[in-house]
């Protein structure tokens, strides 16, 4: 399956956008470009500019026709200050979004004893990019309303809307129509989607995210989804030490009574708690930073009955959220970054109770069992600056996602059908014995990717190769060995059923990718997008033969795009792109 997009924008801009795309940026990075000229509009060659962020210094010489290139910078906020000799130093301050290139021009007054300063705020835009979406800082959204979680973020986007499937494979929002399965997702460069049902594979709280970009269109070609990119970037130390503290209780007590009618009754309200905490700074000034953060969620629900007066059993869920970063910077323009990110969640729910699928509540199985749902991921990114030209970056890391059941009893469980006809119908279903299928999953990723860039004269090239294999276990057995159902059919003569399930299978997926684009700046109000993206698929059963295989050939995604400066100075855009995309397609569909 595939889709052609062809998007047609035209934004008009009050500050900065960017002269050159795709400049040494990336799903982690952002990068800073622009030109130095004096008083009379003549380029400035020769002038030294030094760039000043919370972790690390970055210095730059202008070329022979003004400009300037800086790439690689960790998002945030930065301190631009341009020098040369004869001329007034001059700084700006400017911030920078993640996986965005912004402009920072200078005018140099000359022979000027006092420092100029001019304050400059980044727009949330790339004008030389023709991806459409939202680019934000969670620090500076801190007043607007938004859930915790950080994919409720994506629906903040334009085109994004609820997908209808809540709770079921990370599927819970569309970008364009399409479903979460068909969106790419990321965490500090490490893809999180999951494998098995295509949707997002990992939860985590907002107060340990930086930066969030949503992409639901116009995709570089080192991206490739049906849906949107989204990419979060989680929050780093700085050489100045920052923390955060957080706690909520809500008792059970201070909520509605649940309302009761003749047919249902309304579940119980729980008791709610939140508390976490976030810390970083550096452990070697200017070179080794740290950003660690912990969130506690409970939800206790008591023992009631339901409508029939049965008893259901209480419940109580405990997830915990693991979230460690580590940035060392060898030089100023190399940094190795290792991010983990963790959820361990339990769920206990206690028997006797009634099982969902008992919903009158007669019987007595034995319905109790623990839910162990965890997920760890660990991902390393190195980038560098290679040389004045070239620029480099790599990523590594590995996933898992757990999914257990444990009962409280390995008795079978049984269910008993009664249909009676007459003055009046019943049908009444009673449950006995244990708690029946249990589903075991269990998925693991390992993935690594190479992006290099050589900046040419007035082209900008851009390569690289992704790879990802994907294993998936599944353990699907009933307690007990089987179902049994008993019966009356329309003569009244007794049926027994039986069905015993068992499934223990490995299955592995490879998804592979290679790409190639060329940003060419015809003049410096219009620039030419043109490359492609080609992938492999490869799927493989429980005894590891491939059944589907769709090779790098037949895979080939085409991608232009031009965009042109109506008003000059990178205050407006009008741009097209075209694009193919490829579902990839998940081990479970």
């Amino acid at each position: 399956m595939w889709r052609g997009a062809l998007f047609l924008r035209m934004t008009a801009l009050t500050l900065v956008a960017s002269p050159t795309g795709l400049l040494a940026q990336s799903a982690t990075t952002g990068a800073l470009v622009g030109t130095a000229k004096d008083t009379t509009g003549a380029p400035l060659p020769g002038l030294l500019l030094r760039a000043v962020s919370g972790q690390v210094a970055r210095t730059v010489t202008t070329d022979a026709q003004g400009g300037y290139r800086l790439g690689l910078l960790n998002p945030g906020s930065w301190q631009i200050s341009a020098a040369k000799v004869g001329f007034a130093t001059q700084t700006q301050t400017v911030f920078l979004p993640v996986n965005q290139t912004c402009t920072v021009n200078f005018r140099m007054a000359t022979a000027a004893a006092a420092t100029v300063e001019v304050i400059a705020t980044s727009a949330l835009i790339d004008a030389a990019s023709t991806s459409t979406g939202i680019a934000f800082s969670l620090e500076r959204m801190a007043a607007v309303p938004k859930g915790r979680e950080i994919t409720e973020l994506a629906r903040l986007a334009p085109g994004v809307s609820d997908a209808g499937f809540s709770g079921l494979g990370g599927m819970d929002f569309s970008v364009a129509g399409t479903s979460g399965a068909e969106t790419s997702y990321g965490i500090d460069g490490l893809r999180t989607n999951d494998m098995r049902y295509g949707g997002h594979g990992v939860n985590l709280v907002s107060e340990f995210v930086d930066q969030v970009d949503l992409q639901t269109g116009g995709l570089k070609p080192e991206y490739s989804a049906l849906g949107g990119v989204f990419n979060v970037l989680t929050k780093s130390g700085t050489n100045e030490f920052a923390g955060t503290a957080w706690a909520t209780w809500t008792p059970e007590e201070l909520r509605p009574a649940p309302k009761r009618g003749m047919a249902a009754k309304e579940p119980a309200a729980p008791t709610l708690f939140d508390a976490g905490m976030w810390v970083g700074g550096a452990l070697l000034k200017d070179r080794l930073f740290y950003s660690l953060g912990v969130n506690l969620d409970a939800s206790s629900l008591p023992g009631a009955t339901n409508n029939g007066n049965s008893p259901i059993g209480g419940t109580r869920t405990t997830t915990t959220q693991l979230f460690a970063k580590l940035q060392y910077f060898p030089l100023p323009d190399h940094q190795l970054t290792a991010s983990y990110f963790g959820t361990p969640s339990t769920r206990r729910q206690r028997g006797p109770g009634t099982h969902l699928e008992f919903a009158d509540g007669y019987g007595s199985a034995a319905t109790g069992a623990t839910y162990s749902d965890s997920t760890a991921n660990l991902s390393l990114v190195y980038d560098a600056v290679l040389s004045p030209t070239l620029t480099g970056s790599l990523k590594a890391g590995i996933s898992r996602i757990a999914n257990e059941v444990e009962p409280d009893s390995q008795a079978p469980r049984v269910g008993d059908r009664l249909f009676l006809q007459g003055p009046q119908t019943l049908d009444f279903q009673y449950s006995r014995g244990g708690y029946g299928s249990v589903n075991n999953e269990t998925s693991r990723t390992r993935q690594a990717s190479a992006d290099f860039q050589w900046t040419l004269g007035s082209h900008v090239l851009k390569t690289g190769f992704s790879h990802l294999q994907a294993d998936y276990a599944l353990n699907l057995y009933a307690t007990g060995g089987a179902y049994y159902t008993i019966d009356l059919d329309g003569e009244g003569l007794p049926r027994l059923r039986e069905r015993v399930v068992h499934n223990d299978s490995e299955v592995k997926a490879l998804y592979q990718a290679f790409y190639v684009q060329d940003a060419w700046e015809l003049d410096p109000k219009l620039r030419v997008f043109f490359g492609f993206r080609s992938e492999r698929q490869v799927q493989k059963d429980a005894r590891g033969r491939s059944f589907l295989d769709f090779g790098f050939g037949g895979h080939i995604q085409p991608r232009l795009g031009l965009t042109y400066d109506v008003l000059g100075e990178g205050r407006s855009k009008l741009f097209a792109s075209y694009a193919v995309y490829y579902e990839q397609v998940p081990q479970r569909m």
